[in-house]
């Protein structure tokens, strides 16, 4: 129920009143050019483990009385271990609306040797203490990342349908062995059989290569007219992707769905022409798209969508309030 989903949100979405503004900005540039969740943690993943950041256990900086752990790091020192980048990615994430938990625990190991019951033994020691992230998919539950340089996600993950198409490979192989065995006990047998349906005379073999020279006319014909479709598409986006996008998230009262709707409208506004400026805050943004369009509609689901993102309010009673709005923006035609 509502309550239980504010409770959830309330824990894994919340952020100290004094984070500095530029840590959200930095949230949000990262993830808004991104559709679905997945992407957006990735790319927050794929941040944190590139070249502007160092990975250091020793010398590393002490934030002082008036100076924000995760801000520090993101912006000023870009050195540090598993907990400085653990935690900025954690605060990255729920500043973007997405509901992720720090974890303390323990790396593997170093391998020993064998155990009982073709088991390993590994030595784990206070060297192999770490830290991480997890993200809460609703699909699928609490999912393992790694943001810190040089370490590995340890999880992974398998599709049932490779298990399953494993399986029919190795049927398959077998049936090939039997199939195998068969042509080995009677190969004159069907040498002769192939003599006989394969065609005799020159006006046939012809047939057949002016057959297959039409079919791959066709081939052709059919590749051109699908390419051609797809660059329309992709040419014309701005114009069916909006109602593709309120078709998909319209009728959803989550507390993840108003994030989303917000940022697919900023993506909106991109096609459009109208992109939001790096140095802009959304506040600022929302006023220029009102001023050259005499409205106030932009800055109005802007407000709202700032207490979800700032305040913590309950993010899907503010969807419920703001879905009409948004819907009248991402379909409008901008000029």
């Amino acid at each position: 129920n509502n309550s239980e989903e504010y409770t959830f949100s309330d824990r894994y979405m919340q952020l100290p009143d004094s984070l500095p503004e530029r840590v959200r900005t930095l949230a949000i540039e990262l993830t808004q050019d991104h559709d679905n969740m997945f992407d957006k943690v990735k790319a927050v993943e794929e941040y944190l483990g590139s070249n502007e950041f160092t990975y250091e256990t020793e010398n590393v900086t002490i934030p002082k009385n008036d100076e924000d752990y995760v801000d520090q790091f993101l912006f000023e020192t870009k050195m540090g271990y598993c907990d400085n980048f653990s935690s900025a990615m954690v605060v990255l994430l729920r500043s973007a609306g997405i509901p992720a938990r720090w974890v303390k625990g323990y790396t593997s190991g170093e391998y020993k040797e064998a155990g009982n019951k073709n088991g390993s033994i590994y030595e784990v020691t206070n060297n192999n203490a770490h830290s991480w992230v997890e993200v809460y998919f609703p699909e699928q539950g609490w999912v393992t990342f790694e943001p810190t340089k040089g370490f590995t996600n340890p999880a992974e993950f398998t599709s049932t349908d490779t298990k399953d198409s494993g399986s029919e490979s190795s049927s398959s192989t077998e049936k090939t062995k039997e199939e195998q065995k068969e042509e080995k006990k009677q190969p004159k047998k069907e040498e002769k059989q192939k003599d006989k349906r394969e065609p005799v005379g020159s006006e046939k073999s012809s047939a057949s290569h002016a057959n297959a020279g039409a079919g791959w006319y066709v081939a052709l014909a059919l590749l051109a007219v699908l390419l051609l479709a797809a660059v329309l598409l992709y040419v014309f986006r701005s114009l069916w992707m909006p109602v593709f996008v309120v078709r998909k998230l319209k009728r959803r009262s989550d507390q993840h769905v108003f994030f989303e709707a917000y940022y697919a409208l900023l993506k909106q506004m991109k096609r459009r022409g109208l992109p939001k400026q790096g140095s802009e805050t959304l506040r600022d943004y929302a006023k220029r798209i009102d001023g050259k369009h005499g409205s106030e509609d932009m800055s109005k689901l802007t407000s709202s969508y700032e207490r979800a993102l700032y305040r913590n309010e309950d993010s899907a009673k503010l969807w419920n309030e703001s879905r009409e709005l948004w819907e009248n923006l991402i379909k409008r035609r901008w000029s």
